[in-house]
């Protein structure tokens, strides 16, 4: 495997939802309940010029999604709704030596989804997270709403940790966020696993 991994992966739903991938040619439809979306959306769908274009990639992304959750490469740790980064982080994971290390950047998902335990539990079963900062946009570190949150995992493959080196930071750079990340609480592995531990603030 590599010595080490370094990456952003897309961060995308993936959605075979006709009516989702509709609002890609009617952004009104968000805005839009009920009967009224629903008779939006069926006007989208059987427009010759977006119909059979949402179609095909309905058909499309639903076999993704499909292959992610039940595909041999990725052995069954993305479960639940797909999100492009969940496979990128299980390739990761598995491409890199004994040894070594992977870090990527990832939406704060990572830590909070209840989807993305199965990865959660193959890192720490089968080694460590060095580190894991998590960070909101305000200071504009991805040209992306400033709402927007982001984790930032480092791991390596080997010997099962003790703690889990969490941060939590705010209104910082992408510098900041760096040189401060040392500021951590040790989590317990088993708190990444559980659904009320995994969203209770940790350090500001």
């Amino acid at each position: 495997g590599f010595d080490a991994m370094v990456g952003n992966p897309p961060w995308e739903k993936v959605s075979g939802n006709e009516a989702e991938l509709a609002t890609e040619y009617d952004a009104t439809l968000v805005t839009l309940r009920g009967d009224e979306r629903d008779g939006r959306v069926a006007g989208i769908l059987a427009d010759p010029r977006s119909g059979p274009a949402i179609r095909r990639r309905a058909r499309s992304r639903g076999q993704y999604a499909r292959w992610c959750r039940e595909g041999r490469l990725f052995a069954g740790l993305v479960t639940g709704e797909v999100n492009t980064f969940a496979p990128f982080t299980v390739l990761g994971w598995k491409l890199h030596r004994a040894g070594g290390a992977m870090a990527f950047v990832l939406k704060d998902a990572f830590h909070l989804t209840e989807s993305l335990g199965e990865i959660r539990a193959e890192i720490l079963a089968n080694g460590s997270i060095r580190t894991l900062p998590t960070a909101d946009n305000e200071k504009k570190v991805f040209d992306a709403h400033n709402q927007m949150r982001f984790d930032l995992l480092v791991a390596a493959r080997g010997a099962p940790a003790a703690a889990v080196p969490i941060s939590v930071h705010r209104f910082r750079t992408a510098r900041e966020i760096v040189q401060h990340a040392r500021e951590t609480v040790d989590a317990r592995p088993d708190q990444l696993l559980d659904d009320e531990e995994r969203r209770r603030p940790q350090n500001r």
